[in-house]
């Protein structure tokens, strides 16, 4: 996302300052004391909702509790980590836009991650139809061919050579096995909100996750020396 569209959909969003693009900045600022802290998500949605002078302070907040473990779900769930960033700004501005639709009736972060989960097909959607119209029409369209991430040389050199092996192993599961082991694994989500967000129940959430541990540990058996 351009940084200028991004601003001017947060301020359309709420009239205050937009989030900062930066993930790392908004860590640090973690040890800032703020009267938010002591707030639980749904009062702070509250606040988001009602877009006064805390919306900013309430959505920085919510922000820095949720956006890194949603990032590092979103960069698995899509297989593109440059993206990921993007797709938690995108949500969000999506979450600021529908506060005043949420009604508490479960966690903030099943609706959120709903909200992400969302964006991320609808972008990978489009990453798919854009690759098709390379790799079809090239002579139409060089400018959309992006690499997958295991063909990229400076992503295999950020990586590491385990790191790609599990990935590619993460998208050898099963979507529903997937879906599930990623909202576990790395978005830190309980299997009660995994139930709520896929509508699958706790026992059957957990079947799911075990199953996906042990086909990922036989996928990467052959690689676990590196």
């Amino acid at each position: 996302m351009k940084k200028g569209i991004m601003k001017a959909t947060v301020l359309h969003a709420l009239p205050c300052a937009p989030p900062k693009d930066d993930l790392r900045q908004r860590e640090r600022a973690a040890s800032s004391p703020r009267p938010e802290t002591d707030l639980h998500d749904e009062a702070l949605v509250a606040l988001v909702a009602q877009r006064e002078a805390r919306a900013s302070a309430a959505l920085e907040e919510l922000f820095l509790r949720h956006a890194e473990p949603l990032r590092r779900f979103l960069a698995r769930f899509t297989g593109r980590e440059t993206e990921a960033e993007d797709l938690v700004q995108d949500a969000f501005i999506r979450m600021a836009e529908k506060a005043g639709s949420y009604r508490g009736e479960g966690s903030f972060r099943t609706w959120l991650f709903s909200l992400a989960i969302n964006l991320g097909r609808t972008r990978m959607r489009r990453v798919a139809l854009e690759e098709k119209v390379g790799e079809e029409m090239p002579h139409l369209k060089p400018d959309l061919v992006r690499p997958r991430p295991a063909d990229d040389p400076t992503w295999r050199a950020e990586q590491g050579e385990l790191r790609m092996h599990l990935d590619r192993a993460i998208f050898a599961l099963a979507d529903s096995e997937r879906e599930t082991f990623l909202l576990y694994w790395f978005g830190e989500l309980t299997y009660a909100e995994i139930s709520a967000l896929t509508g699958v129940s706790i026992s059957a959430s957990k079947v799911r996750v075990h199953r996906a541990l042990a086909r990922l540990a036989t996928l990467l058996e052959p690689f676990r020396e590196i």
